[in-house]
This record gives structure tokens, sequence and C-alpha cells, in this order.
């Protein structure tokens, strides 16, 4: 079966925090997800034997900010936080880029930290971003 995010509901649940034609543009055109995904057997993680990363959307509503970070604890992800959507590449695209970067770099580079910038404009992290080494 198919699921969809109901364009009545979509915006406060998946893209709170992009603008309402963001988030119409986003809703009109969602791909299906399938409910079966959510009881079948995945196989062995790849975290089990790479390091992995995860950004962790604190103001989330399809994937609450605790089931993320029992996600990331369980990986033993490096972790960052933002005050973001469950779009955060999209809202927090630097703060994305930079812990890709981090990644991409792997083993070379330092546990991620928080870019000196994290909004879409570009203003200072401040309070709305953290930076904690899940190992």
């Amino acid at each position: 079966m198919d699921g969809y995010v109901k364009r009545s509901a979509f915006r406060e649940v998946f893209a709170g925090d992009l603008s309402r034609s963001e988030a119409d543009l986003l809703w009109a055109t969602q791909r299906p997800g399938d409910t079966a995904t959510l009881s079948e057997a995945s196989g062995e993680p790849a975290w089990s034997t790479i390091p992995s990363y995860y950004l962790v959307a604190r103001e989330d509503n399809l994937i609450p900010p605790a089931a993320q970070r029992f996600m990331a604890a369980r990986a033993g992800a490096h972790t960052i936080e933002v005050e973001a959507s469950h779009v955060a590449m999209i809202s927090q695209s630097r703060t994305t880029a930079a812990l890709i970067g981090k990644a991409a770099r792997w083993p070379t580079s330092p546990p991620p930290t928080a870019p000196a910038s994290s909004t879409r404009t570009g203003g200072p992290a401040g309070p709305s971003c953290s930076a904690t080494d899940g190992r």
C-alpha cells in the first residue's frame, strides 16, 4: 500500500520551516512511501561496518527527534542537531552540506561541528544548532 502525506497536513507535518510555495511544490511532487517497508527486514545495516553521520531535525513532526536520536545512537553516528522540520536538508542546507563534507573526508576528519551558519539566510548558528559526537 502506498502512503502519502495529505495536502492539508503536509506543511505542518513535513515542511514547517519552508515557505508555503516551497511546501506546496514538495506536496505536489511527493513520491509515495510503500508502507510494507515499515515491517520488512532490511538486512545488515551499513552503519555496522562504516562510520555514520546523522542530522537530527528537532522540529520534525514526521519522525520524532527522540526516535532520530535513538537511531543515531544505535548506529554510533556522529550527530548534529538543528531546529528544522523533516526536510532539514532543504531548510538547513549549509549544515547538511557541512555534515556530508565531514563524512566524505572520513577517516581524516574530526567529528562534525556545527558550521558558523546554520540558517537558510546565513545567520549565526546560535543556540539552534549544536554538535555532539555520538561515539
